[in-house]
């Protein structure tokens, strides 16, 4: 149900807080807002292995956490 959705946010919001600013930009904006690394890297003038870098070590930190790691695609 919704409250469901709204707790899932909630404890997304709050591991998204604990990473860096330029990890959680990258990684929010490929896995929330739909973007390509490519489209990224040109967004925020950084180079796209810098980029994808970013992104995957995000996902590493997401998936370290217990709140949200359901929520980021682990087993």
């Amino acid at each position: 149900g919704e409250a469901i959705g709204r707790e899932r946010l909630r404890r997304l919001h709050a591991a998204l807080d604990e990473i860096a600013p330029k990890k959680r930009i990258a990684f929010a904006l490929w896995a929330l807002e739909g973007m390509s690394p490519a489209e990224i890297a040109e967004l925020t003038d950084t180079p796209l292995n810098t980029v994808r870098s970013r992104i995957h070590h995000a996902r590493q930190e997401l998936l370290a956490n217990p709140s949200v790691r359901d929520l980021v695609g682990a087993p």
